[in-house]
């Protein structure tokens, strides 16, 4: 029987749409929360998790582009004995071949010499937020090129404007000189 606690947790994470990991890093296992399912699609075994032999079934799913800097900056995070905590977005591939955009963060348990033991972590896919920045990012673009028109509309028209005082002054001073003589 699940106690409160744990079903306060999964809840908690079934309302955040993320995905809960723990590598077990000296075993060389990462076990892959339920909602893995859910969020990108993977099967998972009848508790509903996924249990890799590595952390090469992650790694293999991680976009090309961005790849190396995210094992890279795990693995100077793990390798750093000062650091416990890691972040990263990436895009990360779905079962069916898309990618999503995901923020992993994940906490680094140390042994008593500070290797890196486990990990424990939560992917979110911040996919639309990353689709609702890419949108506010073109429509602010279309809005300063939009700006720009008009500055330029009101530099001819007001140029022209100010065109057309000088030349009614003018036309006024050659009257004026005319009425005299």
């Amino acid at each position: 029987m699940e106690s409160t606690s744990e079903a306060r947790y999964r809840l908690a994470v079934r309302a955040a749409h993320g995905i809960i990991w723990d590598w077990d890093i000296s075993k060389g296992k990462v076990l892959w929360g339920e909602s893995i399912r859910s969020v990108l699609g993977y099967t998972a075994d009848e508790d509903g998790h996924i249990v890799a032999d590595d952390s090469g079934w992650w790694r293999d799913k991680i976009h090309p582009d961005d790849c190396e800097r995210v094992v890279k900056g795990l693995e100077v995070c793990i390798g750093s004995v000062g650091k416990a905590v890691w972040s990263s977005e990436y895009q990360f591939r779905r079962a069916d071949g898309t990618y999503a955009c995901m923020l992993d963060k994940g906490c680094i348990q140390r042994d008593k010499d500070g290797a890196a033991i486990r990990m424990v972590g939560s992917m979110l896919d911040i996919t639309q937020v990353k689709e609702q920045e890419r949108a506010i990012r073109k429509l602010n673009e279309e809005l300063q090129a939009r700006i720009s028109e008009l500055e330029k509309f009101e530099e001819v028209v007001v140029g022209r404007e100010l065109k057309m005082i000088q030349l009614e002054k003018e036309i006024e001073r050659f009257r004026r000189l005319a009425a005299e003589r």
